[in-house]
């Protein structure tokens, strides 16, 4: 199995349904990493993120599992490999980026229509292809 950590950063939550709160089980979160100052807007489960709590972010691309180490959904190997060290993570895909300025870029994933929009340097930002299937995983800095 191999993983290419594209994104290794701490996130620092800003606000929390800063547009008022549209689900039940649903928050929006607006925050910026620590190390690369990107800024975040992620949607996930309203009992996980607290306002003001710092977060452990990674993001990964898709990683490739031998065939007879996963189980149907091609998952068993993973949750004792890079998935330990997470207690939330998500499974998505690129589905459209917008170019800010020369320097800057907007990535949006869709984890099953919970929205993660990532915007930052685009020489950091750039290895996230339309159509790139990829992990986000999420772990409260203690």
């Amino acid at each position: 199995m191999q993983n290419n950590i594209l994104i290794d950063d701490t996130l620092k939550v800003k606000e929390v349904n800063r547009d008022g709160k549209h689900f039940d089980k649903v928050s929006r979160i607006n925050g910026v990493t620590e190390v690369y100052e990107y800024e975040i807007t992620l949607d996930v489960h309203a009992d996980y993120i607290k306002e003001g709590s710092l977060y452990k972010i990674a993001l990964t691309n898709e990683m490739d599992l031998d065939e007879e180490d996963s189980d149907y959904y091609g998952m068993s190997s993973l949750t004792e490999t890079v998935f330990k060290d997470y207690d939330y993570v998500m499974h998505g895909k690129v589905f459209r980026f917008d170019i800010k300025d020369e320097n800057n870029i907007s990535q949006y994933i869709s984890f099953g229509g919970l929205i993660l929009k990532i915007t930052g340097d685009i020489k950091y930002l750039k290895n996230l292809e339309i159509d790139s299937k990829v992990f986000l995983m999420l772990k409260e800095c203690k």
